[in-house]
């Protein structure tokens, strides 16, 4: 998980996880004129009526809840080729020089987060994704693997993935 402040006192949170199942596919995005949740093929806009600061500035009342309407949005969400999809068009933009559907830099900030989170949960910490501490996250690393109890079991399993890719 991390946790994200910025200078005009705008918050986010990112939490993800790859490992459990059945898993949950969800983006929700929280705003000051309501929540957008993206979930099971549907989009979900609940629009306040008035702004979220607005209404804790003037609000009177405990646990007041802002008056906001529920907006159904229509999408296609057919999933696409996802993993497969981006090996084609990064052999397509070798044979053909068009531009990337997703860069190398995307990837590279995807794996920043992530190890902002594992930074973050390790020190309990604020993490700067921005300026990410390389070196001190390197250090943690190096010390975590060096200290490691586990105990690895390997187990030789072979799947035949003909047809999935």
């Amino acid at each position: 998980m991390a946790y994200f402040e910025y200078d005009n006192g705008t918050t986010g949170e990112y939490i993800t996880s790859t490992g459990e199942s059945p898993g949950t596919n969800r983006l929700e995005i929280a705003c000051d004129m309501g929540k957008i949740v993206v979930e099971n093929n549907k989009i979900i806009f609940n629009r306040n009526v008035i702004s979220e600061r607005e209404y804790n500035r003037t609000n009177k009342v405990p646990f007041g809840i802002i008056e906001n309407w529920a907006c159904d949005i229509p999408c296609d969400f057919s999933g696409g080729e996802q993993h497969v999809g981006i090996l084609k068009d990064f052999a397509n933009a070798l044979e053909t020089g068009k531009e990337l559907l997703a860069k190398g830099e995307d990837g590279i900030l995807g794996l920043t987060i992530s190890n902002a989170i594992h930074l973050s949960a390790w020190t309990g910490e604020t993490v700067d994704v921005k300026n990410f501490p390389d070196e001190k996250f390197y250090e943690i690393l190096q010390d975590k693997i060096k200290n490691s109890t586990v105990v690895k079991k390997v187990n030789k399993v072979y799947a035949d993935t003909t047809g999935t890719y």
